[in-house]
């Protein structure tokens, strides 16, 4: 939906997450003489994303205006390189990201966080546990695209 998308792109945690990417990508091309990324500096970017980078989640403030509730932390996250253009010392890529939730509450939703002591959140809990309800989670999901300069 355009309203996630919109809130994902724009959330603080995002933009930290492209903010990072932004900075690693800096580093590599300073440390390869500015040249088109080889395959090795494509897999050091990812294990420097992989290792060191917070992805995008709602689990802060969010708790309460809806999007943590909603969203709260992610199920998957996949980020895409869909170009580099270098010049010079200079660089501009595309990057997008697809996030998956399911909208569902896990055991560690409900534990340690004080929400286990609201009776509605413990509802919520029961219904979508209880097998003889069938309740399957849905599956929300997040798409956009940032240009990032450096």
């Amino acid at each position: 939906h355009n309203l996630l998308n919109k809130a994902f792109s724009e959330h603080v945690t995002t933009v930290e997450c492209v903010n990072k990417i932004k900075e690693f990508i800096r580093l590599l091309l300073a440390d390869n003489g500015y040249k088109s990324f080889s395959i090795n500096d494509l897999n050091v970017l990812n294990e420097k994303i992989r290792n060191n980078v917070k992805l995008p989640k709602f689990d802060n403030y969010d708790w309460f205006n809806g999007l943590g509730i909603a969203i709260h932390d992610t199920y998957s996250t996949q980020i895409y390189l869909d170009y580099i253009d270098v010049s010079d010392s200079k660089f501009k890529a595309e990057i997008s990201f697809q996030i998956q939730d399911h909208f569902g509450l896990d055991v560690a939703d409900v534990n340690g966080k004080g929400f286990e002591n609201l009776p509605w959140f413990c509802s919520w809990f029961i219904l979508q546990r209880y097998t003889e309800y069938g309740y399957m989670p849905f599956i929300n999901e997040a798409n956009f695209t940032m240009v990032i300069e450096g």
